[in-house]
């Protein structure tokens, strides 16, 4: 039982780390205007690794909350 609670909580949060990585490059490809500053790049790459934590935070599966860490660090890795 452990271990299947184990393999869900990484299963999920790094489903969730790859949606968002995927997320901003589809948005950092497609929306020329983000990249005109350094600083609006920057914040919006540091936005959605907040945003990609709390929502693996806010994930609870049969009682079981998601790693918001293990998403963060697939979303930087994306």
């Amino acid at each position: 039982m452990i271990f299947g609670q184990f393999i869900s909580l990484g299963i999920v949060s790094i489903t969730v780390g790859v949606f968002y990585g995927f997320a901003t490059s589809l948005m950092f490809k497609h929306l020329r205007m983000l990249t005109a500053s350094a600083v609006t790049e920057t914040f919006i790459i540091i936005a959605m690794g907040f945003l990609t934590y709390f929502t693996a935070q806010d994930i609870v599966i049969l009682g079981l909350e998601m790693s918001g860490i293990i998403s963060m660090l697939t979303y930087a890795i994306i």
